[in-house]
C-alpha cells in the first residue's frame, strides 16, 4: 500500500487457519524488527491474530511494547492514553482482593493438611462451565450460580477422593499431593477443552444488566461493582470465620504450629 504521504509493506499476511501468531505478530516481533532494519523503514507495527494488541519497532529495530507506547502518549498529553489505566483501577482492585482469597486458601490448606492443591484452577473452571450451561438451558442466573457452587464443590470432593485420599498414609503427602493435583487439573482441563471444543465461551449478552457509571475519568460497569462487593463480603466472612469462631482459631493454630 502506498500514497503521497507514506508507503507500507505487509508481512505474514497469508493466514491458513493454523499459522496465526506463528513466528510473527506482537507475540514474536523479532522478524518484523529484522525486516524494518533490512528495508530501511521508518517504523514497523506488529499486531496479534485478532488485532487487539500492538507492538511497535523503531527505525533501528528496537521493540516498543504497549506499556512504552502508553507512556509516550501520556507524556505528550494524549488523554485517551491515561483513561484506560484509570478505568481499569476498579477492576484491578477486585482481582487483587480475589487473589488475596486464593492466597489465603492455599496457605491454610497447605499449613493444615500439607497439601498444595494445584487443581484449584480446574475446580473453578468446572463451576464456570456448570453455570454457563445452566444459563444456556434457560435457568435463571441466581439458580445457575447456586448450581455452579454446588457442582464445583462436588468436583472438589471427587478430586479429594481420587487425588489425595489414597496417598495420605504414604508418608510423602507433600510431593505426592503436588504431582497428583497437577494430574487432576490436567484431567479437568482436558474435559473442559472437550466440552468447549477449545473455543472461548461467553455467557449470553443479556445474562447480566449492562450498565456503566462514570466517576471523573474512571468508567466502570455494574458487573465490576458487583464483583468487587462480592469479593469484599467473602473476604470479610473468611476473616470473621478465622478470627472470631472457635473452629477458625483451631485451624489457624494447627496451620501456625505446622
Amino acid at each position: 500500500w502506498s500514497s503521497d504521504v507514506c508507503s507500507s509493506d505487509l508481512l505474514h499476511d497469508a493466514p491458513d487457519g493454523r499459522n496465526i501468531n506463528a513466528g510473527c505478530g506482537s507475540t514474536d516481533p523479532e522478524p518484523l524488527a529484522r525486516a524494518v532494519v533490512a528495508s530501511g523503514a521508518d517504523a514497523g507495527l506488529a499486531f496479534d491474530g485478532d488485532a487487539d494488541r500492538i507492538v511497535m519497532v523503531d527505525a533501528g529495530g528496537a521493540i516498543v511494547d504497549g506499556d512504552e507506547i502508553l507512556a509516550l502518549l501520556a507524556l505528550v498529553g494524549y488523554p485517551l492514553a491515561v483513561e484506560p489505566l484509570l478505568g481499569n483501577s476498579e477492576q484491578v482492585m477486585a482481582w487483587s482482593w480475589l487473589y488475596a482469597l486464593f492466597a489465603l486458601g492455599f496457605t491454610l490448606i497447605f499449613g493444615t493438611f500439607k497439601i498444595l492443591n494445584l487443581a484449584h484452577a480446574g475446580v473453578f473452571m468446572s463451576g464456570a462451565f456448570i453455570g454457563y450451561f445452566a444459563v444456556q438451558a434457560g435457568i435463571p442466573l441466581w439458580i445457575a450460580l447456586l448450581l455452579a457452587m454446588i457442582g464445583s464443590g462436588i468436583v472438589s470432593y471427587i478430586v479429594e477422593l481420587g487425588a489425595f485420599a489414597t496417598i495420605r498414609g504414604s508418608g510423602q503427602i507433600e510431593f505426592g499431593a503436588l504431582i497428583s493435583s497437577i494430574g487432576a487439573n490436567l484431567c479437568l482441563m482436558s474435559i473442559g477443552q472437550r466440552l468447549s471444543n477449545t473455543k472461548v465461551l461467553r455467557f449470553p449478552f443479556e445474562t447480566f444488566p449492562v450498565e456503566f457509571y462514570e466517576f471523573g475519568p474512571v468508567r466502570f460497569s455494574f458487573l465490576q461493582v458487583v464483583i468487587l462487593l462480592v469479593v469484599i463480603v467473602l473476604l470479610a466472612a473468611m476473616m470473621f470465620f478465622l478470627y472470631k469462631t472457635s473452629f477458625g482459631r483451631q485451624i489457624r493454630a494447627v496451620s501456625g504450629n505446622e
